[in-house]
């Protein structure tokens, strides 16, 4: 504590502390501020009474950062409201107060207490600080915004750090991290670099590196780099699955299961916010044009002039495979009589629970789904948005949706196109996802039974401003 100007550790109260005695600690710091309160009050109309307020507002500043170091957080709380009672203009006791309402999930009294506290004292960096880490906070919820503010916080605080001191690694990676969010590539990658300078053993940075050098084509660094990685932490699923999209590795015929759970337990927390702000991701919108337009063309050909809204509502039973958080399960709700979601990810299935969308959800494999779960003919229709990319091998899935699809009952998905050489038909891409070519898809197709009633180019999402190419597919069981 006091290395970092915490709490000062003298005195009894001081003593509890070191010996991890936190109820003996706090109520000495709470008989310090008692006396110091009433003293104060003692005092009014003295002489000494500017010293005595002063003294009051310090103690009771002291009792609040032992309450918050304890997790007494409306405790500490109670004691800077009362320090400001003392003090009122004091940048300190604001921050102090901002920090407990950050803690208890306020963040809006948080960011009102922040900036007061900068009104009063604007080159008071930590304050800084901690409204970087505020506005961090905020940026994972709806209000990216908050990515901006989060990045000029940070940067306040690490450029006007006292003359020789030592850069903190954790803020340099934090900073990096919001400047890749927001597609600042080459500034994320320059503050990595000097990370990685004061500490060569952050194997997360190196991992971070190598995906902002990936971003910008950067392939033999981010290898170097992913190396690093690999070097200090020869387990890590994400960056042996990284330098395998980079060297094409022929042996990688399908990921990870614990890799892509992993990964998707952690994006569930922002995955719906990132999908549609950053990656502008449409595929749910126009598999849902697709499927309407397919059966209003087979509903003219047996009943001209009828309604294809009126014949579909309610009526189809779908699987949505790989439903993530159901952004595609919302486009498709008013068509079906049950909604069947299936995600590996439990996170990713808690999100699309809260939506109450489905009919049934299940946590697993989706192949595995295909297989041994799901009843042979019991879909009508079978969505697969941005998911068959994390399979790699598509045999056993095409194999299942043949399975479980009724005769006629369709099959409708997006997917990456590989444009280089590939023998096989799908590799890796950089975007460290599977991608296909027509030829391949087509081929699956075929020896599945499954008729490509249409297959178009289509990018479903934008990455670095870039549409990325790809294909939508609509697949028809034969009778």
């Amino acid at each position: 504590y006091q290395a970092h100007g915490f709490v000062p550790l003298e005195g009894a109260g001081g003593q509890a502390l070191l010996q991890g005695d936190a109820e003996q600690a706090a109520s000495k710091y709470q008989h310090i501020a008692s006396r110091a309160e009433a003293a104060a009050l003692e005092a009014e109309g003295e002489v000494h009474e500017g010293d005595a307020r002063a003294s009051a507002a310090t103690a009771l500043n002291t009792l609040g950062r032992v309450q918050h170091s304890l997790g007494m957080l409306q405790e500490a709380s109670d004691a800077y409201t009362k320090a400001l009672e003392f003090s009122p203009e004091s940048s300190t006791l604001f921050r102090n107060l901002g920090s407990v309402y950050h803690s208890q999930g306020q963040q809006q009294m948080a960011l009102a207490s922040y900036q007061q506290a900068i009104e009063m004292d604007h080159t008071d960096v930590l304050t800084y600080f901690k409204m970087g880490l505020l506005y961090e906070d905020l940026a994972v919820g709806k209000w990216s915004e908050g990515v901006d503010h989060a990045i000029k916080c940070l940067q306040y605080y690490l450029d006007n750090q006292p003359a020789g001191t030592r850069p903190d690694t954790d803020v340099l990676t934090r900073l990096g991290n919001l400047q890749l969010k927001q597609l600042h590539v080459e500034d994320a990658i320059v503050t990595y670099g000097k990370a990685l300078d004061l500490d060569g053993q952050l194997h997360s940075v190196w991992h971070n590196l190598a995906t902002a050098q990936l971003k910008l084509g950067q392939k033999e660094e981010a290898k170097e780099s992913l190396e690093k990685v690999l070097a200090l932490k020869p387990d890590l699923l994400s960056a042996k699955h990284l330098l395998d999209c980079l060297t094409q590795n022929p042996d990688a015929d399908t990921m990870d299961p614990k890799y892509v759970t992993e990964l998707f337990d952690y994006y569930s927390e922002f995955y719906d916010d990132h999908m549609r702000r950053q990656l502008l991701y449409s595929a749910p919108r126009i598999l849902r044009q697709v499927v309407r337009d397919s059966y209003n063309e087979t509903l003219q050909t047996s009943s001209p002039g009828a309604d294809v809204l009126q014949h579909l509502n309610s009526s189809l039973d779908i699987l949505d495979l790989g439903c993530g958080t159901g952004l595609s399960g919302a486009w498709f709700k008013d068509y079906a009589k049950t909604l069947v979601g299936v995600d590996i990810s439990e996170g990713m299935v808690a999100k699309a629970q809260s939506k109450m969308l489905y009919s049934d959800l299940h946590t697993m494999d989706i192949v595995d789904f295909l297989e041994n779960k799901a009843e042979p003919g019991s879909f009508d229709l079978i969505l697969g948005a941005d998911v068959l990319g994390y399979l790699g091998n598509l045999d056993k899935a095409f194999a299942g949706a043949a399975r479980v699809l009724r005769p006629g009952g369709k099959f409708a998905f997006t997917v990456e196109e590989f444009q280089g050489k590939s023998e096989r038909g799908y590799d890796l891409n950089t975007s460290a996802r599977f991608a296909f070519t027509r030829a391949y898809l087509d081929q699956m197709a075929k020896e599945h039974n499954l008729e490509a009633e249409k297959s178009k180019n289509y990018s479903q999402i934008v990455e670095m401003g870039e549409p990325v190419p790809g294909f939508m597919y609509m697949l028809q069981k034969k009778e």
